[in-house]
């Protein structure tokens, strides 16, 4: 017998989220995406930078709910513009978002 169950986060407090990256493939290549936290100045990076995929994909999983900020930089050493987009997170969700890279 099979049964079937919502999807739920990771756990009962986590949440994590999807973004694509849009744009001309040679603009997201060499990015790098950071999470920051804007509740905890403390702490502030609450992920290492991750790099999005060929399709422009990336997730960040694990989050507490709250509000964060995802920031895009290009690699080091080459000129790109900083993109900034404010999340906000709440518990047990999964968000999908996009950036657009120029």
């Amino acid at each position: 017998m099979t049964r079937m169950i919502p999807w739920r986060a990771q756990s009962l407090s986590s949440s994590l989220f999807d973004g694509t990256v849009l744009g001309r493939p040679e603009r997201r290549s060499g990015l790098r995406l950071s999470l920051i936290s804007r509740e905890d100045p403390e702490e502030p990076f609450v992920h290492a930078p991750v790099a999005p995929d060929q399709g422009g994909r990336f997730h960040f999983t694990g989050l507490r709910a709250g509000s964060y900020v995802i920031v895009a930089r290009g690699a080091p050493g080459e000129p790109s513009p900083e993109l900034r987009l404010p999340v906000e997170v709440k518990e047990m969700e999964k968000l999908e978002v996009e950036l657009r890279v120029e």
